[in-house]
């Protein structure tokens, strides 16, 4: 299986700066503007994934955020004392966004699988690196983050 990877367009929202609901795992972010939401596109890749198409690697590095634009994704651990399949601990839909704190440590090792959970699921995914960047370079950007 191989992703669909495109750099994300810019084009989205409202022309009247009217804000939007994005960024950051498992919350809505309401802070952010048109603008704000557009500098995080200009530096996404656009992702579509197959049904079961692994995100995320529990145990592998990973050093991206994302943001699902359509379809659903599942988290699953693997537990040392589970032989059988995989726990689902959580679904997301559209309009979630997701990453692993890890992110933040020196490994950089992810603590669960993520998988797509239906065929086309579009992500919108960013480095790390970048949202730092952007932090760094945009005033009260990380501010409306939160």
């Amino acid at each position: 299986m191989e992703r669909d990877i495109q750099r994300a367009g810019t084009n989205t929202g409202g022309a009247d700066g009217s804000k939007n609901c994005y960024l950051v795992e498992d919350q809505a972010v309401t802070g952010l503007t048109n603008r704000d939401w557009q500098l995080l596109l200009a530096g996404a890749n656009h992702m579509t994934l197959k049904f079961n198409e692994v995100i995320i690697k529990e145990g592998a590095r990973n050093y991206y955020f994302y943001k699902i634009k359509s379809g659903s994704v599942k988290v699953m651990k693997c537990f040392a004392d589970n032989d059988e399949a995989p726990v689902v601990l959580n679904e997301m839909g559209a309009g979630r966004t997701f990453g692993e704190m890890s992110v933040f440590d020196k490994l950089g090792l992810a603590s669960a699988t993520v998988v797509a959970a239906g065929n086309d699921c579009e992500l919108w995914s960013w480095e790390v690196g970048f949202i730092l960047q952007m932090f760094g370079s945009e005033l009260g950007l990380a501010k409306r983050s939160v």
